[in-house]
């Protein structure tokens, strides 16, 4: 392959830093919806996309296009978000619809033990509540007749979800589980809960045991400001030695979340087959305090990442660690007549006319994942990916591709076709620009298709210890052991507009 010695970091920083540019580029304004139906529709249908659909939600609107988030698709039967450092809800769905909560529920349990028990009393177990843990498979492990802390049985209560200290704790803090579930129901009153009622301590499914998310976020800001509790959840386990009055523990926290996510602190999960999963979370990151609960959800992992990554405003990846967990998962929405998809690993989402071009020019494999939704530019609709900007023809009712890649070449004279028709086969001469597509770059352009990249503008380059070449919409990229790879030139728009 004769390349012809240009650099492309050169080429990318005139692109990057304000060279002479061939597309005009319009600070954005606000971040309006577009008044076009089939992105209202669009809308419409994210809405109808969860089984809740009625997010009382504010988005996070910012001048900067690239962390202004819409909220994400929940796939709970109810949700909220509180940012307790600003003292504002974030996003509530379906927040006050009263539902089954599952061992959520020893979040107040544990709250009362800590504010109305005597922490350092003996608890008798009987042979009850040993029982109640060995049938249900939630439990601390007690045996009758052991004398336990009150303080440890917090431990076998939070941590492992112990249904057998629930009752323990209950009996010693109140003396019976029918007075002490009376006092939950009075805190619960005291904390403004307005729809939440208590049967039992631990959860175990009763029709009259029930809560809110909205009612289980303010249960945990009360719970998370005592210093005991807050030691608690925030651990992945804990070890109990033996005494001469109980044997020894040895506790597994399975609240799974403060295990993977980045500044998890708490505080509870829960399941049973009436509630489904339910999870009560706690954040602490960059000078702000989150909590959050879902109620019900089929999808843990993805529910609670992307609620907590909506209110944090902070997309990047952490995995989960469960099946099928990757950053280039989707969550589809909408309809079949107005489809939209969603994308955890940045916030943004593709939709209506941007999603009919997305899909039919190679997807995030060409244009790479969306870097913000869309938005008004200097009058028109764009919306920027990892290696393009889309911007939307109202004459032709269509989506188009910027030329960001004829608008980086450095050298005007580097566009003027070539002097030689190529010799060797496999090659393709392009007589519309009179450039050659060689090798490696012919198999990713043969790939992706001129749909996608645009014609080639230029030969191949020399670009310091490799090679490049530029086509309308983008720029193709070799070096020495790796494969042929596209340049961001949307990122690097989004940079020199001082966005990233």
């Amino acid at each position: 392959m004769e390349v012809v010695p240009v650099g492309i970091g050169q080429v990318l920083r005139r692109l990057f830093v304000g060279g002479s540019i061939v597309v005009s580029l319009c600070l954005p304004v606000a971040i309006p919806i577009p008044a076009r139906n089939d992105v209202q529709t669009a809308h419409a249908a994210h809405a109808a996309h969860a089984a809740h659909a009625a997010h009382a939600a504010v988005s996070s609107v910012s001048s900067n296009p690239v962390a202004s988030y819409a909220p994400p698709p929940i796939f709970a039967s109810g949700a909220a978000l509180l940012d307790v450092t600003a003292n504002r809800w974030l996003l509530l769905a379906n927040a006050d619809t009263p539902r089954p909560m599952a061992s959520t529920t020893k979040i107040m349990t544990a709250y009362l033990a800590i504010t109305h028990g005597r922490l350092a009393d003996l608890v008798t177990i009987d042979g009850d509540e040993a029982a109640l843990g060995q049938q249900t498979g939630a439990a601390m492990g007690l045996s009758a007749g052991e004398r336990v802390p009150l303080r440890d049985l917090l431990y076998g209560l939070l941590l492992p979800s112990g249904n057998d200290a629930a009752v323990a704790i209950a009996r010693d803090v109140a003396g019976s589980v029918p007075a002490f579930t009376e006092r939950m129901n009075s805190a619960a009153r005291a904390l403004g809960l307005t729809h939440t009622h208590y049967a039992n301590p631990h959860g175990l499914p009763d029709d009259n045991h029930y809560s809110s998310p909205r009612d289980l976020v303010l249960l945990a800001r009360a719970a998370m400001a005592l210093p005991l509790f807050r030691q608690i959840v925030d651990r992945s386990g804990a070890y109990i030695p033996a005494t001469a009055t109980h044997g020894a523990y040895a506790l597994t926290n399975v609240n799974w979340f403060v295990r993977w996510y980045p500044s998890a602190d708490g505080v509870k999960p829960g399941y049973t087959d009436a509630a489904g999963l339910c999870q009560v979370i706690s954040v602490h990151r960059d000078g702000h305090w989150l909590i959050g609960a879902l109620m019900n959800t089929p999808d843990l992992h993805t529910d609670a990442r992307d609620l907590m990554n909506y209110g944090l405003n902070d997309f990047r990846w952490t995995p989960s660690g469960q099946p099928g967990d990757a950053p280039w998962a989707t969550i589809a929405e909408g309809t079949a007549a107005s489809p939209s998809l969603y994308f955890p690993v940045t916030g943004h989402r593709v939709h209506a006319g941007f999603f009919t071009y997305f899909e039919r020019h190679g997807g995030a494999a060409a244009l790479g994942y969306p870097r913000t939704d869309e938005f008004v530019e200097g009058g028109v609709t764009v919306q920027y990916f990892d290696r393009a900007r889309l911007w939307w023809d109202d004459a032709a009712q269509a989506a188009m591709a910027t030329p960001l890649g004829q608008a980086a070449v450095p050298d005007p004279a580097l566009l003027r076709p070539a002097s030689a028709l190529p010799t060797p086969s496999g090659n393709l001469y392009v007589a519309a620009t009179g450039h050659n597509i060689r090798g490696s770059f012919l198999t990713l352009f043969q790939q992706l298709g001129a749909s996608t990249l645009g014609l080639p503008v230029t030969e191949a380059l020399r670009s310091g210890n490799g090679v490049a070449q530029y086509f309308s919409n983008a720029v193709m990229q070799w070096s020495p052991g790796h494969p042929v790879t596209l340049a961001p030139l949307g990122d690097l728009l989004l940079h020199r507009q001082g966005y990233l």
